[in-house]
């Protein structure tokens, strides 16, 4: 009995992207040990949602571009630091595309305001129960029960 092993060929060569972004982020001396220590936790996290390779190296490549346009630490971000920083994104000469991928990396802040690298869910969200508006636009469930159509 012959048993064939299922070989991945990696035909992109998303491994060797992954090490050589992270070699990158590793090397820039404007994001600091913090900011990499957060993007590396975000990384693990995203390894274990499942996302593929092709997905974790966007995710640090945008990451590292977005440390290096925020200039602060990204746990003491605050709502006009994002706002600049989208603003700084939008007027890029960029494609639609490119600025809405940079834009979906505010998953990262959520991850990091839910649970950070400290794997603990935050006390003041202890359900890790997401902020984004398409939250906020559910109705609470007595009021879906009782509507009249």
């Amino acid at each position: 009995m012959v048993t064939a092993v299922a070989e991945i060929i990696d035909a992109h060569k998303y491994q060797c992207r992954l090490i050589r972004a992270l070699r990158f982020l590793n090397n820039q001396a404007k994001i600091g040990l913090e900011k990499e220590k957060y993007i590396l936790g975000f990384l693990e996290h995203i390894k274990a949602e499942g996302l593929s390779l092709a997905r974790q190296v966007s995710y640090v490549q945008w990451l590292t571009a977005i440390a290096v346009m925020l200039g602060k630490s990204f746990d003491k971000a605050d709502k006009h630091d994002t706002e600049s920083l989208f603003a700084r994104i939008n007027g890029r000469n960029w494609s639609d595309a490119t600025k809405g991928n940079h834009k979906e990396a505010i998953k990262f802040w959520r991850w990091l305001k839910d649970i950070g690298v400290s794997g603990r869910r935050n006390p003041k969200n202890p359900h890790g129960q997401r902020s984004s508006r398409r939250y906020l636009n559910k109705l609470p469930y007595p009021l879906v029960a009782t509507a009249t159509y």
